[in-house]
């Protein structure tokens, strides 16, 4: 039992010593959101500079050097991140590397022992005499020392210039709008991790009586881990129970490694590749809560699916009114986001969308309204709680968007999001052919490819086909949107998703690029259903207009339905149909 006791106690002591770095990892992590990997290298130079003030007979002036030292590692990634606009991971792993050399440099060689040095705990120990054990001391010495520490980091927090630092880990354009130098407060945020975790490289080598240039491999692996096993007993409601809980996270991941060591559950070999799992499946803990959350819903709206598509069915093979087999067919859908919450919304409720092959319709309605959520639910990109997605008579409503993509393509209303910025105008163009034809190893830019893309930009009539070795990063928003559309139409998709893909474009392009729609729709026989603001065009464009409001399709106008109808006639219909005006300026100024 004694033995047990020692090396428990020997474990909580060493989660102790732990401790400052998950508070350091905490700081980059949680409250900047930064994966900072300059801790593998500052935890050793705080380590590697305390120990040569340790060895010169300062050893509380190494405490105080090996903060400093770790602060201004994290004031170079910083500057690497703010000045030079490096990504935040390369500009670590660039500091975390160089300090290798920097470490052996520091310590004038790969290991310094402090076995003859003085530590920071002997003067106690001197003062209580043999009323305390030399454990027992070092470990009132560190408890007291990480209280201290955390108690002042959490006291920083609760400061307008910590609110700041907070406010610029959770929105820095917001941060930038209230006058707020968010460059500053990254810098000044990874000063003050880092310094954490060279403190902690402090304290554990005056108490292991050593440091190695090697010390500081996969600190940022442990640090998580106990950021991660903290949040487990945390609800974390407050910077300061954060803090104090990532605490408890460092205790308790030592005792927990101790045990699986002592029952000999592990080889200590295998401790860092553990730590790696135990990190990689706490951090996958919201994925797999939400996936096992939603199994039954899923199941119960595939079910749901499966009775609409039996009924679908039976109603084509009485109904004998016509032979052709819808292109589309929405029925019923239903989506609700944040359920049984108070932001609880329900973005689609009940919605039934049937097009024809061929046929061209314009969707309107107010913000809200349901017009994308149908959209994201026909793409794919959302699946629906409940209802019944057909395309070319086959049953999508779960199948994966990407997969969905071969027969289905769109197009969004910010023309960046339609191409690779970085590729050619003929690449791009060849991607989305090559969707269609199932050819991975085959060459992408053969002649004959590129003498395809060269016909149907000219078609296009901007001039693009002169510009085919262009990136497409460097075209105007309409050029980009007239390469988006032929994207995707190149492959005579079974359906055209168009998503506002003209809102924003100036009049000129915009009025290019709906002729353009037409044309391309008409002369390919292309099912399309396009979102727009303008009323106008929703009812001269196409062949139907499909009016939604609150997830409900209120109004669905045939050609018949809508050839003599105006725009006021449009709006006193959505007054009949929804119970309220149409008061979305957006939708009333189009016009």
């Amino acid at each position: 039992m004694p033995a047990l006791f020692t090396l428990g106690f020997d474990a909580v002591m060493l989660g102790f010593e732990y401790a400052l770095l998950a508070v350091g990892v905490f700081v980059s992590f949680r409250i900047l959101h930064i994966a900072d990997l300059t801790v593998d290298g500052s935890f050793c130079l705080g380590m590697a500079v305390c120990t040569t003030c340790s060895v010169a007979g300062h050893p509380v002036l190494g405490l105080i050097a090996g903060t400093i030292a770790g602060a201004l590692a994290g004031c170079v990634t910083g500057g690497l991140i703010a000045a030079a606009k490096i990504n935040p991971l390369l500009a670590g792993i660039i500091t975390m590397t160089g300090l290798y050399s920097v470490n052996i440099y520091v310590l004038g060689g790969p290991n310094v022992s402090l076995l003859n040095a003085e530590k920071i705990y002997q003067p106690f120990k001197q003062m209580v005499g043999a009323a305390l054990t030399n454990s027992q001391v070092k470990m009132i010495v560190v408890v007291a020392l990480v209280a201290v520490v955390v108690a002042l980091v959490a006291a920083y927090f609760r400061t307008e210039s910590g609110l700041a630092m907070r406010a610029t880990g959770d929105n820095e354009e917001m941060c930038r709008a209230s006058s707020i130098n968010t460059d500053a407060y990254k810098v000044a945020g990874l000063a003050l991790a880092n310094a954490l975790v060279g403190l902690s490289g402090s304290i554990l080598a005056q108490y292991q009586g050593f440091a190695d240039v090697n010390a500081g491999s996969g600190m940022v692996m442990i640090g998580l881990a106990s950021v991660i096993l903290g949040e487990l007993f945390g609800t974390h409601r407050s910077v300061t129970a954060g803090l104090v809980f990532t605490v408890i996270g460092s205790v308790l991941y030592r005792v927990v490694v101790q045990a699986a060591l002592t029952v000999n559950l592990m080889d200590s070999n295998a401790l860092k590749l553990v730590t790696a799992v135990i990190v990689a499946l706490f951090m996958s803990m919201p994925a797999i809560r939400a996936y096992f959350a939603s199994r039954k819903e899923r199941a119960a709206a595939r079910q749901a699916a499966q009775e609409l598509a039996v009924s679908a069915l039976t109603n084509s093979l009485t109904d004998g009114s016509s032979d052709t087999k819808p292109m589309l067919q929405a029925i019923d859908l239903k989506k609700t986001f944040n359920a049984g919450t108070p932001l609880e919304h329900k973005g689609l409720d009940g919605a039934s969308v049937t097009l024809e092959p061929g046929e061209f319709a314009c969707v309107v309605g107010s913000n809200g309204a349901g017009k994308s959520t149908l959209f994201n639910v026909i793409a794919g990109s959302v699946h629906p709680d409940g209802g019944l997605v057909r395309l070319a008579d086959h049953d999508v409503t779960f199948v994966a968007d990407y997969r969905r993509a071969r027969t289905l393509s769109r197009v969004f209303q910010d023309p960046m999001r339609g191409t690779a910025p970085g590729l050619t105008v003929a690449e791009n163009v060849a991607l989305a052919y090559g969707r269609s034809q199932k050819k991975p190893m085959a060459i992408a830019m053969r002649p004959a490819m590129r003498q395809l893309v060269k016909e149907r930009l000219e078609q296009l009539g901007f001039g693009l086909e002169d510009r085919m070795d262009v990136p497409v990063g460097s075209l105007s928003g309409g050029q980009r949107q007239a390469v988006t559309l032929l994207m995707a139409t190149i492959g005579n998709p079974d359906l055209l998703l168009l998503d506002e893909h003209t809102a924003a474009l100036d009049p000129e392009a915009t009025k290019r690029i709906l002729e353009l729609t037409t044309q391309i729709c008409r002369e390919r026989g292309i099912t399309a259903m396009m979102v727009t603001h303008n009323l106008s065009s929703a009812l001269s464009m196409g062949d139907r207009t499909i009016v939604m409001d609150s997830g409900r399709v209120v109004a669905n106008l045939g050609p018949e339905e809508r050839k003599d109808m105006t725009v006021d006639d449009l709006l006193e219909l959505f007054r009949s149909a929804a119970g309220h005006d149409l008061d979305d300026d957006k939708v009333l100024l189009a016009d």
